[in-house]
């Protein structure tokens, strides 16, 4: 087991519903180790990697700019995805039944990825984001 799928295995799903039921958020305090942290700050520059830059001031989204990803993912990226998921689907289906929205998600990644091709969500959405000193991000919707 790699590290990072050590780290996966040590979340507390319980212990994030709660939080998610009661604040909406949850955080994994030192989550990734500062290693993969030093990949991904290299790798920022690389437009190869990605599909779609915003410089969020342009759309007043806030002060700093995000990169949406392109298939395929890098793989630190993917293997986090792939492997939290799991342990965010049921909290999902909780809210879903919550807010009686007849929406259910499947437990398996590998059907979600499914489910968006079927629906033509083709292009990645997973991003990572840039701030500098004062940067800040608005609660905007992507369209």
């Amino acid at each position: 087991m790699n590290d990072i799928q050590q780290k996966i295995s040590e979340i507390n799903g319980q212990k994030i519903a709660e939080e998610m039921d009661e604040k909406g958020y949850s955080l994994l305090s030192q989550f990734l180790p500062v290693k993969y942290c030093k990949e991904v700050i290299e790798k920022y520059g690389n437009k190869d990697l990605y599909r779609k830059i915003i410089t969020m001031k342009k759309y007043r989204f806030g002060i700093g700019e995000y990169k949406y990803f392109k298939y395929p993912l890098p793989n630190l990226i993917h293997n986090i995805r792939k492997g939290v998921y799991p342990i965010l689907a049921p909290i999902a289906n909780n809210w879903m039944l919550l807010l009686n929205l007849k929406r259910q998600f499947p437990n398996e990644f590998e059907k979600l990825q499914k489910l968006y091709h079927d629906n033509n969500q083709v292009e990645c959405t997973v991003l990572v984001l840039e701030y500098g000193k004062g940067g800040f991000n608005t609660l905007h919707q992507d369209l």
